[in-house]
């Protein structure tokens, strides 16, 4: 193989090691919208020292909507409870939302371009600059509970 292989290799492989899409984190703390994570894949450059990457800030997360009603009860376990079993009847919908610890490792997934402007619920231009940035981040769920 050419010598110039050998660096094309190189450097494609850096870059797709630098590229951010889906890593490991520690939650840090959850306010219940919004997360500060630690990422828990360190970096390192060709012929540099290792480094952590930074604390990212206003991390959300993947949400499901789960409808629980039509008048049938379910059953309810809770530990530690004087009854711990109790039958409960929802005629409206329930939604669940998620709650994350300080230390639990989650998955998190990072946009391809920026959600700056996702609120929007229209199809809009990310920002040029933000390409797989970790700021970009989504929780996807737990991998490790704290």
């Amino acid at each position: 193989m050419p010598q110039g292989m050998d660096t094309l290799d190189m450097i494609t492989t850096q870059t797709l090691l630098m590229a951010n899409t889906t890593f490991p984190a520690r939650i840090e703390s959850w306010n219940g919208q919004e997360a500060t994570i630690q990422p828990l894949l360190m970096r390192k450059e060709y012929n540099e020292d290792a480094e952590v990457p930074p604390i990212v800030e206003g991390v959300t997360c993947i949400q499901h909507r789960y409808e629980i009603h039509d008048s049938k009860a379910i059953s309810v376990f809770i530990p530690g409870s004087f009854e711990n079993h109790y039958s409960i009847t929802f005629n409206e919908p329930v939604y669940f939302v998620p709650v994350f610890k300080k230390g639990d490792i989650v998955l998190c997934s990072v946009s391809q371009r920026s959600l700056d402007d996702i609120d929007t619920k229209q199809p809009y231009l990310p920002q040029k600059s933000r390409v797989m940035n970790l700021q970009d981040s989504v929780i996807v769920g737990v991998l490790i509970r704290a």
